[in-house]
This record gives structure tokens, sequence and C-alpha cells, in this order.
């Protein structure tokens, strides 16, 4: 492969250069410096993940992909047949003169690691970067990826590269990825809680990736704890990722805390072992100590008892007032959207969600969706009645019960005209608790009377 200068004819100019289906060059005349842009696992072959977020970043830019059985450890295609030629490529068009920078996600943040590391960048930023020791993506070869990577290791590890590797919490593969990265040498690597392995999803919503490059690059950030909360692994979570990763038993002392994947990997164990009531108990247990919608979608599929299902329901209205939506990806919403639907039905039609009459009062309090807390109240001596909502942090909001509602006029309450729509921030995590939520209707009269929560 001819090595593609950016000087034509003694003068220079801005070059946009497909090199293969698998790797796409932008360069510039006003910069010396390159950025690696490493796309993630089943990319489209001729796509590249971050092209139009970057498309103005005035710096050299090439944008990557690989098969992905490959895992960046066989080169990039149409580039190099293999690691060490795509490398000798990317040295020949980068020169000497400047700085070199890596960014990726997932398989992608792999690549970005493992390249950044052998290219002596100044700087790497990697989200859910995961080895093939800890991979959920690898299934062809995954034995002989792992040897690549053991070999990898002590380079990539033990880099003087500037390294900030970042996770969310939703999955195994993260939590042992970062147990093993966070180890590096000139390393910031953080978990964080209730955000998905796709982490640049949840932050795509919330910053310009290029914006936040130049914000790593010049040292005016050094983490994402303006969007995300942190999340310490125990001692106790250490030992289970290692007795995972190293094929053992791990057993969860009783009354221990720990991470919810955790438990939800016992609980999986359990269940395999065909010990149904323990690990329901432990997919239950992954819940209370924090979110996991792997172990939601496993207790869902279990034919659990009422009662059970309305522990799920409240346990998934609670996580939702928890800042969780705003962390998740779009089908981990719609998925659990469907859930919640679906579960709300079944108590319903089981006559498991509480309505409250008395005297001249009725009505419910529905549901919250973490924008809005919803339901509906009338007072029959009223045109309409106010509905105060104590939260859990000791303030109290009130609204007016006036919205209109077909589904209310057609049973004949007030018109229609006593639905409620609260607003309420759920950027404040754990503010809303569902225990301790109370609706009250207050009527001139001074008539009160607790709305209970659908589902109790």
């Amino acid at each position: 492969m001819n090595f593609i200068s950016k000087s034509v004819g003694g003068s220079t100019m801005n070059k946009k250069i497909a090199i293969s289906d698998y790797c796409h060059v932008e360069l510039t005349d006003n910069s010396q410096d390159f950025i690696l842009l490493f796309s993630g696992a089943n990319t489209t072959k001729g796509k590249f993940n971050y092209y139009k977020s970057f498309s103005s970043l005035n710096v050299n830019k090439i944008y990557l992909n690989c098969r992905p059985e490959d895992y960046y450890h066989k080169g990039v295609p149409g580039v190099g047949e293999c690691l060490n030629t795509t490398l000798n490529f990317l040295k020949n068009m980068i020169g000497s003169e400047g700085n070199v920078y890596t960014f990726g996600c997932s398989m992608g943040g792999y690549g970005a690691l493992v390249y950044g590391s052998l290219l002596n960048a100044e700087m790497i930023l990697a989200f859910g970067a995961s080895t093939p020791l800890t991979s959920e993506f690898i299934n062809e070869n995954r034995a002989s990826h792992i040897k690549i990577w053991n070999d990898l290791a002590p380079s990539v590890l033990g880099s003087k590269a500037k390294k900030f590797i970042f996770y969310g919490d939703s999955t195994f593969n993260d939590l042992a990825s970062y147990s093993i990265f966070s180890q590096s040498n000139n390393v910031v690597s953080e978990l964080y809680m209730m955000a998905a392995h796709a982490l640049v999803v949840p932050l795509s919503q919330r910053v310009k990736f290029d914006t936040l490059f130049c914000e790593f690059k010049d040292g005016k950030r050094r983490d994402l704890s303006e969007w995300f909360h942190r999340y310490e692994l125990t001692e106790i979570d250490r030992d289970l990722i290692r007795n995972e990763l190293d094929a053992e038993e791990g057993s969860l002392p009783e009354h221990a805390a720990c991470h919810p994947v955790n438990a939800y990997i016992l609980a999986c164990r359990k269940k395999q072992q065909g010990y149904l009531e323990e690990a329901a108990n432990l997919y239950f247990k992954s819940l209370e100590t924090g979110f996991n919608l792997r172990s939601i979608k496993r207790l869902f599929d279990m034919n659990l008892s009422l009662d059970d299902t309305k522990k799920l329901f409240v346990l998934i209205q609670r996580n939702i007032g928890r800042n969780i939506l705003a962390s998740l990806d779009y089908s981990e919403k719609s998925d659990l959207h469907e859930i919640y639907q679906s579960l709300f039905k079944k108590l319903e039609q089981a006559n498991k969600t509480m309505k409250i009459e008395r005297d001249n009062i009725e009505g419910y309090f529905d549901r919250f969706d973490g924008k809005k807390i919803y339901g509906w109240c009338c007072n029959h001596d009223l045109e309409n009645t106010s509905v105060l909502i104590d939260l859990a942090n000791g303030t109290r909001v009130e609204s007016i019960a006036d919205n209109f509602r077909p589904d209310l006029q057609k049973s004949q309450k007030n018109n229609g005209y006593c639905g409620f729509s609260q607003q309420y921030d759920v950027y404040s995590p754990g503010a809303i608790d569902f225990e301790s939520l109370n609706i009250i209707s207050v009527s001139e009269s001074q008539t009160t009377l607790p709305l209970l929560r659908s589902g109790d």
C-alpha cells in the first residue's frame, strides 16, 4: 500500500480518500494531528461510526472498521492483511510530526486501546472497551483471540498513552473489562451506574462527540461525572468477577450486597441448576440493589405469582424514578416499556390495581414514566379538585386534576375533566421512592383521601 501524502504538486489541499470498505481517510492541510475513529461490532460494511460527529473537527481523520469476528486483531481489510501491516500503513500515513488520538466504543473501544497503545498515541478515549476474555460478542475462534489479547496485554496496559476508559454497569462484560483496564498505566477509568454498554448512546443525547473529545484533549475534562454517577466495585464484586472469569463456582454470602449484575450471574447459575425459587430471589435481589434489565426479563419470563408480579412492577417503577430511562439505549427503553405495560395489564385483569373510592372522592395514581406522574381524581361535589403529591425527599407538589381524558369521560367521571399529570425531574436519582410516595386529594371542605398506587 502506497503512502498517501497531503502534498500534491507542491501545494497542500484537503483530501477524502476511500482506502477500502473498512477504511476512509480525510486529510486536512491545517493540522498535523490524526484521530483514529474505530467503529463498533456489526457496523455495516462501507459505513463508519462517528462520521457525522467528527466531520467538522479540523484534524486529519481515519475512520476504521473491521469484520466482527476479526476484533481488530487481523488488521483492517484493504489496509493490511494483519495487525502489523495495518500498523505500518498507519505509521507511514501519520508520519512523525503530529500527535495521534484514538476514539471508539465497545469493540471499537478495544481497537482504540490496542492501536493507540501500539502507535504511542497522545490520548485514547474509549467507552465500553471489552477484551476478548470478557466479550459477549466473540463467538468464532474465541480461544485464539484470547491468546492474542494475552500477548498484547502487557503493551496495552503498560503503554504510556494517556487513557480515558469509561463503562456503563449494565453487563458483566463491562464490569469485568473495567476491572482489567482500570489497572492500566496512566489511566482514568470509571464505572457508571445504570448506564448502557453502548455508553455513547445516552452520552450522545448530552454532548457532541467532537466537543467531548476536545475537552479531554485540552485537559478541560477528566471524566463523565457531569452526567453519570460512579459505582465503586466492592471486594465481593471483584471476587465474584474473578471467579466467573476463572470458571469457578462463586457464591454470595447471606445478606451481602453486591453489584446487580453479579447477583444476576449467580441467579442464572441457580436457574440452570433447576433451583428456580432461589434464582427468582437472586433476580429480585439484583433489582433491590440497583437496576438490571436482564433480571427483569428473566423474571418476566418466569411463572410468577401475582404477589411477585406486583413486586416486579413496583421495582420497575422505583427504578424508573431513579433516572434509569435517561441512561438506557433505544432498544432497552422499548423492552422495559413493553414489560411494564404487560405487567400492568396482568395486575389490572387480576383486580390487583388499587382503586380508591370513599364518600364523594375517587381516583387513581396510575404511573410514573420517568418524566411525569399520572393519575386522576374527582370530587363529585366539586368541579375539580387539587392533588397534593408528597415526595420521598420531603417536598410536596400540587396539581389540579382537570385534564381531559376520553376514558374518564366514557366512565362518567366529571365529564372526563379530572386527570392530572405532574412534571417531575428524573435527573435527581433516588428522589422518588415509590414505597413512600403519597398522593392526596384535597377538596374545599378539607376532605382528604390518599390515592394509593396502581398495583398496591
